[in-house]
């Protein structure tokens, strides 16, 4: 059987930079996601909802749980 989200939910996945990148794309049905927003920071968070059945990106690359010196571009 189909497994249904609601909103309540939550998915966490730790993946690779450019898989996150080409992943985005695919929700967020965009074509070219690099000119859009800056290149991901090493273990930064980004969050996606699911509204009116569309993904939308909510935030993209927060890095604020690091330490300033631990941040890399």
């Amino acid at each position: 059987s189909e497994m249904q989200l609601h909103a309540q939910h939550r998915v966490m996945m730790m993946i690779h930079a450019d898989f996150k990148v080409r992943l985005l794309e695919a929700m967020l049905e965009i074509d070219d996601l690099d000119p859009v927003v800056a290149e991901p920071i090493n273990t930064s968070v980004s969050c996606l909802l699911y509204e009116n059945n569309r993904w939308k990106l909510h935030y993209w690359n927060d890095f604020h749980h690091l330490p300033s010196e631990l941040v890399t571009h």
